[in-house]
């Protein structure tokens, strides 16, 4: 092609450069069009750790100091507010509203990801389950009906265990 010795002109050196551009594009769009298996876009791996017990100390904050979110797909969070989470209306006096409010949002908050964020919940039932206390105590428990926007309802149990908080889950 060259003669050894002779040196590359501007015109092939600028030819190099838009060949090298040209591949670096191809690869871009053949990465953008199918990307590498094991990786999407729609962060369905994400998971948070408000769904693993929701403990939450008669104070109403949590026994862990992280913040739990959910991905809406869009790279943003979404926290699910506890002013739309309906509070029964006969917590002991040691059992604060704002601490069941905290711990139903922060679990609610683990499912916006799969369905959305709630748009009401509702009080279904309460009662007390006789000795499951950890001292062979009774346990208060509610029912709350969490209803959201894809038509999807979800009955979630929370209970009160003194020295544990509330918790919450779909047991």
């Amino acid at each position: 092609m060259y003669k050894k010795g002779k040196k590359l002109d501007s015109k092939g050196i600028i030819l190099a450069c838009v060949g090298i551009i040209i591949v670096c594009i191809a690869i871009n769009v053949a990465f953008a069009l199918f990307p590498p298996a094991g990786r999407t876009d729609d962060n369905s791996a994400v998971e948070s750790p408000a769904a693993s017990d929701g403990a939450v100390d008669t104070d109403g904050f949590g026994t862990d100091d992280e913040s739990e979110g959910a991905a809406d797909g869009q790279g943003d969070t979404i926290q699910v507010d506890p002013s739309i989470v309906a509070v029964p209306d006969n917590l002991p006096e040691e059992m604060t509203q704002a601490g069941f409010q905290d711990v139903v949002a922060r679990y609610l908050t683990s499912l916006t990801s799969e369905y959305g964020a709630p748009e009401k919940t509702l009080i279904e039932s309460s009662g007390v389950n006789t000795g499951m206390g950890p001292d062979g105590s009774d346990i208060p428990y509610w029912i709350i009906r969490a209803y959201f926007p894809n038509e999807t309802e979800i009955p979630l149990t929370v209970d009160y265990t003194k020295g544990e908080g509330f918790n919450v889950g779909t047991y």
